[in-house]
């Protein structure tokens, strides 16, 4: 990040620590590392259902107040949060850490970036957030505002949930985020049924209304395939009541065939809950599997159609 001066700054994580420094004359020399906060476990986080997942920090410049400030996420509280710094002296001290995230559910939140209003002085924080998942397979991307004095305001830029595809999928830690004059603007990593992942982006206008950009595939992600090292899952990730019918066709070299089908109704009474539906054990032949999945919103009757083959 640039100061209000032209003082550059850096911050990075090593060592179970989040580390400053600053320059004042373009790069060319460097005054002292600083660590400004402790973070257990480092910036590589092992979470669930997620190949890799990481707390590394990022540093942004107030240049009209000349404040700077750091986000990164750690689990100091025994689970994966969101916290924040700054610094009014340009950064000989920094103030101490800050909950963004502010979850008591003890949901993991992590990847977090952050950008500054210049005009305003308002700070953004984007991040993943799993509070309504209580097995951490489906996050919403969260936008925290904040500004010296008062509280964080929070809104979450999709209305239905996007699944974590599991440990044995790559999937891609893409988020950044930028504003300007109040608009702000997210790009962030989505996925569908099958697994298939997307860059996508919503906005965020000055008076925090947000607009979706998101592809159709993706419109509905409250049932999860999650692929791990031994075994394929079912999940949902319900409030309203829904009813699940599924139907899993293996058919493998030596031409034997085994079929997992099912219905049930999955509901949660007070807070969304991840309500698993299936798992079948991963052939050790190669094999087709023929995946079929329909779900029903009782109340609206709003149905999801899910049919696709996978190779294993």
């Amino acid at each position: 990040a640039v100061g209000k001066n032209g003082e550059i700054y850096a911050v990075w994580a090593g060592y179970e620590s989040v580390w400053v420094d600053k320059s004042s004359d373009g790069g060319l020399t460097w005054g002292e590392d600083q660590i400004i906060a402790f973070q257990p476990g480092g910036w590589n986080m092992d979470m669930p259902h997620i190949m890799r997942a990481n707390g590394m920090p990022f540093i942004a410049s107030d240049t009209v107040n000349d404040i700077q400030y750091v986000t990164w996420a750690d689990e100091f509280n025994g689970n994966a949060d969101v916290w924040l710094m700054y610094s009014k002296d340009q950064g000989s001290t920094w103030s101490e850490r800050i909950n963004v995230s502010k979850d008591t559910t003890n949901g993991h939140q992590y990847f977090p970036n952050l950008t500054i209003d210049q005009k305003s002085g308002e700070v953004f924080i984007a991040y993943y957030d799993f509070s309504e998942s209580p097995q951490s397979i489906f996050y919403k991307l969260a936008v925290s505002k904040y500004s010296l004095g008062n509280d964080f305001e929070l809104v979450y830029l999709n209305q239905n949930p996007i699944h974590l595809p599991g440990k044995n999928v790559f999937y891609g830690d893409y988020l950044d985020i930028d504003v300007q004059d109040g608009e702000v603007a997210i790009v962030y990593t989505s996925n569908n049924f099958r697994n298939e992942t997307s860059i996508e982006m919503s906005r965020i206008s000055s008076y925090f209304r947000y607009e979706e950009n998101i592809d159709p595939k993706t419109a509905y992600n409250n049932i999860a395939l999650l692929d791990e090292a031994d075994s394929l899952s079912l999940w949902i990730n319900t409030f309203s009541p829904f009813h699940v019918c599924y139907k899993i066709k293996v058919k493998c070299a030596d031409e034997k065939v085994k079929v997992y089908k099912g219905r049930s109704l999955y509901e949660a009474k007070i807070h969304p809950k991840d309500k698993f539906i299936v798992s079948i054990k991963k052939p050790k032949k190669a094999c087709t599997l023929k995946i079929k999945v329909v779900v029903r919103e009782k109340l609206s009757h709003k149905k999801q159609k899910h049919l696709f083959f996978k190779e294993m």
